[in-house]
């Protein structure tokens, strides 16, 4: 009997991996929180952990097809420059900031330190090699396309059920209760946000979708998606909305407008009227959306009261240090200090916040005047690339999109501040716009040949396999450490203080750096 010979193709399976990988990030992430293992952290830690788990695993992966093909896809440096720039002016940060411990781990609650930058930079990179080398681009940014919206509506459907009462969890303050919902992003305006940065992915499948039941598919995705948004009672959010559509209407106008003669504009305009004399008048009638509406002339109590305190007091702290800042995640420290007892009338006594609720400002404070150069520079790159490339014949719409949702994001952000998925999906949409600028032009990428021999490429991969399994292992205490502080704020709640030590013994077993867990500890003991 013949033997029957299996050959595999390994550089096949090793960028199907690759792909699952990041489809994968794209999946999980909006989903990720503390479902079945308990921290204290719900939300924000679960994402960062299953986040940078994935994007480990990537990187060896990666690695794993350089090595085994022995060819490596090297494009033009114009484009690695802003993100290498950005990343090694916060590393350089580090040594002015006023606690660099803190600047470069992140705050307990927030999670964004130097830390989580460098991997939103490592994620950047993976994503932008492996979609270039990639056989067939368009198909490969479909399938990210089709999960994020995947995705997006488990979200949507989710945060809806949330404010008809339908919860299969009990929420210290229910969405049902507090009329706005969070669904699996934990707080209403970070699912705006959110929501901002998947719904133009369906604009872009309904006009370039064929087929009567893919559209409508889309559509009812769209409106899911539009009610979740409203839902969440962002006004942030509503605003990024509002922008959207005047960036998605300036490019469809532009591209189709001059095709229409004088007839067609006229029907196009009065047809594009009626449709907003009718979602005013719909929207006019929910008395919770023209409370909100409202509510942002308010300027004496309220968010908005409360936002105007926290950007005075920005404002104030960034003249102190206004060209280097104070450093990563310190907002927090300097906010405080300018804190007055009138803001007890806008929220709680002697609260205040680590974030300044508009991102210029925060970068004002941790980074200052230069910082905010970098930034520029970094923001600046994507929608130059995006401008270019509206015009392309192939990746023309796509452009348009991907500067569709970050101009509505960016919006958002005048009035909040980024959290991990946003993030993520923000980085990727660095990495794609930079992906197809690069793929637009020959002449800014190339193979190379590596010469490496055999057992210097295997000692490569060894390495740097341990050194995942080392940070697998590192991220799952993370998860451990919140788990055991969220049993000792259990025991101190209940009295039991013996159990809270024994519990705060077993956080300082993992090795983790959060002084929050101390902190709580020795603040909570006097009360006793």
């Amino acid at each position: 009997m013949n033997k029957i010979k299996l050959k595999f193709n390994w550089t096949k399976v090793l960028d199907n991996l690759i792909e699952i990988n990041y489809l994968l990030i794209f999946f999980l992430l909006p989903l990720a929180m503390a479902l079945f293992f308990k921290t204290n952290n719900v939300f924000e830690l679960n994402k960062l952990v299953v986040f940078r788990s994935l994007t480990g695993l990537l990187a060896v992966l990666t690695l794993a097809k350089i090595l085994w093909t022995g060819r490596f896809y090297k494009f033009s440096p114009r484009y690695l420059w802003p993100v290498l720039g950005f990343l090694i002016f916060w590393g350089l940060s580090l040594f002015l900031s006023i606690d660099s411990v803190n600047s470069f781990y992140g705050s307990g609650d927030r999670l964004q330190g130097y830390s989580s930058l460098l991997f939103y930079g490592l994620w950047w990179i993976l994503l932008l090699y492996n979609l270039l080398t990639a056989e067939n681009l368009s198909i490969r940014l479909k399938k990210i396309g089709v999960v994020v919206l995947g995705s997006s509506l488990i979200v949507s459907l989710y945060g809806i059920l949330q404010i008809l009462g339908i919860d299969f969890i009990a929420w210290n303050e229910a969405p049902f209760n507090t009329h706005r919902t969070t669904a699996t992003l934990g707080q209403p305006n970070y699912l705006g946000s959110y929501l901002l940065l998947t719904m133009p992915l369906a604009w872009l499948g309904m006009i370039k979708g064929r087929g009567f039941w893919l559209r409508f598919c889309l559509a009812l995705l769209m409106s899911f998606q539009l009610v979740c948004l409203v839902l969440t009672g962002s006004r942030a959010a509503w605003l990024g909305l509002i922008f959207a559509l005047m960036v998605f209407a300036y490019f469809i106008f532009r591209r189709y407008l001059p095709k229409f003669n004088q007839k067609q504009r006229r029907r196009l305009w009065l047809s594009l009227s009626g449709v907003l004399v009718v979602a005013i008048l719909f929207l006019s009638q929910s008395s919770y959306v023209v409370s909100r509406i409202k509510g942002m002339t308010d300027f004496g109590s309220g968010s908005v009261s409360a936002r105007l305190n926290f950007w005075q007091a920005s404002w104030d702290s960034f003249l102190e240090r206004p060209f280097w800042g104070y450093g990563l995640e310190n907002q927090g420290e300097r906010i405080g200090r300018y804190y007055q007892s009138d803001w007890a009338l806008t929220g709680f006594v002697n609260a205040t916040t680590n974030r300044s609720h508009n991102i210029v400002l925060d970068i004002l404070l941790t980074g200052g005047i230069i910082g905010l150069v970098f930034y520029v520079w970094l923001y600046g790159s994507f929608f130059r690339q995006g401008i270019k490339l509206h015009r392309n014949k192939d990746w023309g719409l796509g452009a348009e999109i991907l500067l569709v949702l970050a101009s509505s994001y960016l919006v958002s952000l005048f009035f909040g501040f980024a959290v991990v998925t946003t993030e993520v999906y923000f980085w990727a949409a660095l990495a794609i716009m930079a992906a197809i600028s690069i793929k637009s032009k020959s002449s800014d990428h190339r193979i190379m040949e590596l010469k490496i021999r055999p057992y210097l490429k295997w000692l490569l991969l060894v390495g740097v396999l341990v050194l995942f399994v080392c940070h697998l292992g590192r991220e799952l205490r993370v998860l451990r450490a919140d788990s055991y502080y969220w049993q000792m704020r259990q025991n101190i709640a209940q009295g039991d203080y013996a159990q809270a030590l024994f519990s705060y013994q077993k956080i300082k077993m993992q090795n983790i750096y959060n002084p929050e867990y101390r902190y709580y500890l020795v603040d909570s003991l006097p009360y006793d």
